[in-house]
């Protein structure tokens, strides 16, 4: 009957969702230990670059939001390197799994499957603009990053206090600060929205 064929769909789809969910925490148990590693080495070999450039280059605002850029890639295990090393391996049992629901769908409802297979199809294009709008605005984004880290420090480094108290440049650097982290922020919110 049509409950039992639909019982049945239920529990192969179960299935296939537990053991693609088991496969997913295996390979990514057994890649987590080897990204480190591999994201580690390449910061050694980042930093070792870094510590050889020329001294008129580490001035360069353009160079150092680059830099930034470039050592973001590096940072943690949710972001850069390691995330996307680690993500292209656990996208393998995501592949599985979908797979698997496309070829029950396709069987038992192909009106169903063509409207999934078509809304993954937008949600892939509008992921990929993301992505590039993203990308466009990462050096931006950096140089906004820096100057407002450069007045946060500058303000709040006591080897500064006495300069800024005698010139009388805490409103004028205030300023500057509350200038530089609105633009950072617009550029943030921008990005997000």
């Amino acid at each position: 009957s049509q409950i039992d064929n639909l019982i049945k769909i239920v529990v192969i789809l179960t299935v296939v969702v537990v053991v693609s969910f088991a496969f997913n925490l295996f390979f990514k148990a057994v890649i987590e230990a080897d990204a480190l590693m591999m994201r580690n080495n390449q910061f050694i070999v980042c930093a070792n670059l870094y510590n050889d450039v020329d001294y008129q280059k580490i001035e360069n605002p353009t160079f150092q939001n680059r830099i930034q850029t470039g050592f973001e890639a590096l940072e943690g295990d949710g972001r850069g390197y390691q995330h996307v090393y680690t993500g292209l391996y656990a996208i393998i049992g995501d592949l599985l799994a979908i797979l698997a629901f496309l070829i029950i769908l396709c069987v038992n409802c192909p009106l169903i499957s063509i409207v999934v297979i078509i809304s993954s199809i937008l949600s892939i294009i509008s992921s990929s603009l993301y992505g590039k709008y993203n990308k466009k605005r990462k050096l931006d984004l950096q140089d906004k990053r820096r100057k407002s880290y450069y007045f946060t420090k500058t303000l709040s480094d006591f080897a500064y206090g006495k300069d800024i108290r005698v010139f009388d440049m805490k409103r004028h650097l205030l300023a500057k600060f509350y200038k530089a982290t609105d633009d950072y922020l617009l550029v943030e919110k921008d990005i997000n929205d």
